[in-house]
């Protein structure tokens, strides 16, 4: 007589090979043992495998009447309604965990975040980031809404943390460095810029807000030059493009000489000609340029 583990074993055995084979020796064993959750869970893992969402929820559902207080399970299900953007659906499914599941919060904290729910999304972050799990991307996250609302004692605290779990990613250095640089501390700016490009990170990333600093501090050589690596890596970032224009501008240089001024009349052009509204700083910068080109452009085919 097959045992619930005989009936796993069988059906993890054929999830790759024969799935259909699979479904049917998960549906047999919950014949034979209708009160069990871990055949209802495997068969929603099954449905998971081919992407069969509504399969999912209806058998991980069904393993939760027989094991409610299953995190693995309440993820599964709440994790297959965020997959159908169905988000208050899976934030009633995340709600039934009773003890801190990380994953689970985070995938809430996501949630929260695409029903406009800032307080709650807000929530589920600080309660990952005091429990100290290793994903940076909480820490740029609440660090950024706590120094948007000046709450300084928070967001030293919370510093404090994502910097003694020693991320190797950008992301924090970014924060101090960006914050520093809103707060006028363009050297302690500069500084955390300068440790970010010293390890090598993408230019793409920081670089304007690099050079931002050191032209706050007048370093101004280095500020160009660092407008021409971002260029150099990244022909078509139209900001880094802009602010070399202005650069030249300011210095009394010809900045066609590097066509910078041909290559954002073009994209100014090409962005006007798709009646594309001209929003944010980035397209303000490039007006502001062409405004005070001093030489006659044509847009080339």
């Amino acid at each position: 007589m097959n045992t619930v583990n005989n009936y796993i074993a069988q059906v993890r055995h054929l999830a790759e090979r024969n799935w259909i084979k699979a479904v049917s020796i998960a549906e047999e064993g919950i014949k034979a043992f209708p009160n069990e959750p871990l055949l209802y869970a495997e068969l929603g893992y099954l449905y998971i495998q081919k992407e069969n969402h509504k399969g999912a929820i209806e058998y991980f559902t069904k393993a939760l009447k027989y094991a409610p207080d299953n995190n693995e399970y309440i993820f599964n299900l709440g994790t297959t309604y965020l997959k159908l953007e169905k988000f208050e659906e899976s934030i009633k499914a995340y709600d039934r965990a009773k003890s801190y599941v990380p994953e689970i919060l985070f995938n809430k904290t996501y949630a929260y975040r695409m029903t406009d729910n800032t307080e709650k999304e807000f929530d589920c972050l600080k309660q990952m980031a005091d429990n100290k799990y290793r994903k940076e991307e909480i820490y740029v996250s609440l660090l950024t809404h706590l120094f948007i609302k000046k709450d300084n004692k928070a967001f030293k605290k919370y510093l404090e943390i994502a910097e003694s779990l020693n991320f190797e990613s950008p992301g924090i250095m970014y924060i101090k460095g960006w914050c520093f640089l809103k707060k006028n501390n363009y050297l302690a700016a500069y500084i955390e810029f300068s440790k970010m490009d010293q390890r090598g990170f993408s230019l793409d990333i920081f670089g304007t807000r690099y050079y931002e600093a050191a032209k706050a501090i007048s370093k101004n050589d280095q500020a160009l030059e660092i407008l021409n690596r971002i260029i150099n890596d990244f022909p078509d970032h139209e900001e880094a493009r802009s602010l070399r224009a202005e650069e030249y501008l300011e210095r009394g240089q010809n900045p066609d000489s590097s066509g910078d001024l041909q290559f954002l009349y073009e994209a100014d052009n090409m962005y006007y000609d798709k009646n594309v509204k001209l929003i944010g700083a980035q397209r303000k910068k490039i007006k502001r340029v062409l405004k005070h080109r001093k030489f006659n452009l044509e847009k080339k085919d």
